[in-house]
């Protein structure tokens, strides 16, 4: 299989792995400088106030420097998301993050420390926050919109690289003895800068998403793009018709998401998307992740060890992003899914048999075993790309038009999960210990359920045929159901296919 068609492609996507986990790695590391930011925290607010900080108030500051990222990340979805479909995708994905988070954010916590300031270290927390989730989904959906339809899949699972160089590039230099004490900290966002400023100066040249030009009327542009794009043997008409195939209404048209739930097959995509979003941050892995020091201390585990052991399972076991982006071009998303589907459960019943050992002070070299297996099949999880799943659906079975707002709702629900999920952990495995692990695989086990029941192959497939294929299915289920002939109709007809048949021209 072709997996590089050309190498401005196969370049950008190298450079997204290296360099574009900038804000990734603000955040990954301040969740662990407690110490060091501490001591900010305690000098800035003596200095600027003359507080000296008890228990309370230092918990006090801490949850407003969190709720800043949420902000920021809010504020995102709300002004930002909805300008992916007037500024463009590489805008988006390339200026913006690099303004908000690699110049502004980490230029914020740089001042924070040489001013001694907690105020400028919320700013910048603020700007990380908007910048963090727009790097994300805009970068895939520029990405999968430039990469032709054998590889759209494949591009975007390596994309969960970035996520795992970032842990693993963190590990190391949050270290005590590295940089993560109270005299080197700020080195951290002066590194993420530079980073930055590299991925900025390497993606400008590149040009936007041939969709997107195709989209706004710009076809000359658009050629030239999937010619760089897809190298020099595409048939670029053929590629070209592909893309007015998907066009059935212009982009500044707004489609809200009650006019997405109301027709049926818009409702099936957003379902499905929403499937993937719950089952991503649902996930024990996702627990495992935020909570992985107090899950390994609880087994027995040092700080040391806790994070030599991520260092070194997380490189063993990083090859299998490679092997994930084959396999899901090769096997297709379903077989993906259900080998996510096997590791999850994998992966929650060794966290689970862990706390029951915690729970009957039975913790020795059996916990601490346990504890190992438990990372491994973290890793097994994250390095398979399925957190890369939910913005992989939206891109093929969303048509152009709704993809925004399907992204929109995604991510709110996406942060709704995950408050809940963070703040009901802590007190609910307190409280009724390993049996919280059960509830969590009950929610598994019906969420991959439901989206194996829906999911359509799409491998290597154009967008618009996974589009008909969906509509076929949406159809079909119509047709089971004894309703009065004139709603059976509506819903055969969904509002995609209505407006298919009275758009006549060949782009917007």
């Amino acid at each position: 299989m072709d997996f590089i068609p050309s190498w401005p492609l196969g370049l950008r996507v190298v450079t997204q792995c290296l360099f574009g986990a900038y804000s990734t790695y603000l955040i990954l590391a301040f969740s662990t400088l407690s110490d060091p930011l501490e001591k900010l925290y305690n000098e800035s607010i003596y200095s600027h106030y003359g507080v000296i900080l008890g228990k309370q108030q230092f918990a006090y500051i801490v949850g407003m420097i969190s709720a800043a990222k949420l902000i920021g990340s809010i504020c995102s979805l709300m002004v930002l998301y909805p300008l992916l479909d007037s500024l463009g995708r590489k805008k988006m994905a390339v200026h913006f993050p690099f303004i908000l988070g690699g110049l502004i954010g980490s230029s914020c916590q740089i001042l924070a420390k040489l001013l001694v300031s907690v105020e400028l270290f919320f700013i910048g927390e603020l700007f990380i926050g908007a910048a963090f989730p727009l790097m994300n989904f805009a970068t895939i959906m520029y990405l999968s919109e430039c990469a032709p339809n054998r590889i759209r899949g494949a591009t975007t699972l390596l994309l969960g690289i970035t996520g795992i160089t970032s842990w693993i590039g963190m590990s190391i230099l949050a270290k005590p003895h590295v940089l993560g004490n109270a005299d080197r900290w700020h080195f951290i966002p002066i590194i993420a800068a530079v980073m930055a400023l590299i991925h900025f100066s390497i993606c400008i040249l590149f040009p936007e998403s041939p969709k997107f030009l195709y989209y706004r009327g710009k076809t000359e542009e658009a050629a030239r793009a999937v010619q760089i794009f897809h190298g020099n043997d595409v048939n670029v008409a053929e590629v070209l018709e592909e893309y007015s195939r998907e066009v059935h209404h212009p982009l500044d048209e707004q489609v809200t998401l009650w006019k997405v739930w109301e027709d049926t097959e818009y409702r099936e995509a957003l379902f499905i998307v929403l499937l993937f979003d719950l089952a991503s941050q649902l996930s024990p892995n996702n627990i495992d992740v935020n909570y992985h020091v107090m899950i390994r201390k609880k087994l027995g585990y040092t700080v040391d060890e806790i994070m030599l052991q991520r260092i070194l399972v997380s490189a063993i076991i990083f090859p299998l992003n490679f092997f994930a982006a084959y396999a899901i071009e090769r096997f297709g998303r379903r077989f993906l899914t259900v080998y996510c589907f096997v590791v999850t459960l994998i992966q929650v019943f060794w966290l689970a048999f862990g706390q029951f050992l915690y729970d009957n002070h039975q913790i020795g070299l059996l916990s601490r075993v346990t504890g190992t297996l438990t990372n491994i099949a973290g890793n097994l999880l994250s390095n398979s790309g399925f957190a890369n799943m939910t913005f992989l659906m939206m891109a093929e079975l969303c048509v152009p038009s709704i993809r925004t707002t399907v992204a929109q709702a995604a991510a709110l629900l996406a942060m709704i999960a995950q408050m809940f999920i963070f703040s009901t952990y802590p007190p609910l495995v307190a409280s009724i210990g390993a049996w919280y692990y059960l509830l969590t695989t009950t929610f598994m086990i019906i969420i991959f359920i439901m989206i194996l029941h829906r999911l359509p192959e799409t491998k290597r497939l154009p967008v618009i045929d996974i589009i008909d294929n969906l509509e076929e299915i949406v159809r079909s289920r119509a047709n089971t159901l004894v309703i009065p002939r004139s709603r059976a109709h509506s819903e055969r007809e969904p509002l995609m296919a209505r407006r298919r048949h009275t758009y006549t021209g060949n782009h917007l």
